[in-house]
């Protein structure tokens, strides 16, 4: 019994703590995970507020017209997401990254692909993200009759690279400081944008607006299970982070869902009302660019 305490003391020494190399690789300890459920929610509906989960109402919003579109969001947002918040338990339960995980089902070269693959899917959808940022700020910029945007390019480096990367050099924990101010902040912008069409246009009238029946319902669903699943291969990267495997669950489904369900519906809405499904067109005419406010 003593050499086995004393081997096993000897091994609890050599094992590093999450503390000594950082949030890496290696597992982290159950009791060095500080995410509960509230904070891991404030993070899932800050990782989905983006322009794309705005327009992806839009999609489908002439064709299904306002009822449909509300009740197809509703169904493909809960049915979507539920997926990848599954698939985060694993993670939460060994914490451990989403791809370090993978190896127990495809191997250790298995993962190699796979990472291979989100290093792709990242070139496109950040190129994505940013070319729907930059034509929204330069319209916003034109709405408003300023035609340089030197200013612009200047706000825009400084917000998408400068202060993300010094965010992450401090602490990986920044973020989850800073997701629990900015996200109720996004999330009333989104509520003020709906209240404003609605009180200006009417319930009514907005519902009446015949749907042009482009596409189908199944593809409005399709189109809300496969923009939730996308994320697949970023749940293990925080939901390791999680305290409880119940904490990882409902924080990402409820985090995601919320905000993938009211993002599609304000972006639907403001698509029906202003004609376009340019972001920044519903906010300057809903009076709510920066220089009116």
């Amino acid at each position: 019994m003593a050499i086995g305490d004393a081997v096993g003391a000897n091994s609890s020494e050599l094992l590093p703590s999450s503390a000594g190399y950082g949030e890496g690789l290696l597992p982290i300890p159950a009791a060095d995970r500080y995410a509960g459920t509230g904070l891991m929610f404030w993070l899932w509906c800050g990782g989905n507020i983006l322009l794309t989960t705005f327009v992806l109402g839009g999609y489908y919003a002439a064709a299904l017209g306002a009822v449909g579109m509300i009740v197809v969001t509703f169904a493909g947002g809960l049915i979507g997401n539920l997926f990848p918040s599954m698939s985060g338990l694993r993670s939460a339960r060994y914490g451990v990254d989403e791809y370090v995980g993978m190896r127990s089902t495809f191997g250790t070269f298995g993962a190699y692909v796979g990472i291979f693959m989100l290093v792709v899917i990242n070139f496109g959808w950040v190129g994505i993200l940013s070319s729907i940022a930059g034509n929204s700020g330069a319209a916003a910029l034109h709405t408003y009759g300023f035609s340089n945007f030197h200013w612009y390019t200047i706000f825009a480096l400084g917000c998408g690279i400068i202060l993300p990367v010094g965010m992450l050099y401090i602490s990986p924990r920044t973020v989850f400081t800073l997701v629990k101010f900015a996200v109720p902040l996004l999330i009333i912008f989104a509520l003020l944008l709906l209240w404003k069409q609605l009180s200006h246009f009417g319930w009514h009238e907005i519902s009446s607006i015949k749907p042009t029946h482009s596409v189908s319902w199944q593809y409005a669903i399709e189109a809300n299970i496969a923009y939730a699943v996308s994320w697949f291969p970023y749940m293990g990267a925080w939901n390791r982070l999680a305290k409880t495997e119940r904490g990882a669950f409902w924080g990402a489904w409820l985090g995601l869902s919320f905000i993938a369900i009211l993002f599609a519906i304000v972006g639907g809405i403001a698509t029906l009302t202003t004609g376009s499904g340019d972001p920044s067109v519903w906010a300057t005419k809903s009076g709510l660019g920066f220089l009116r406010c």
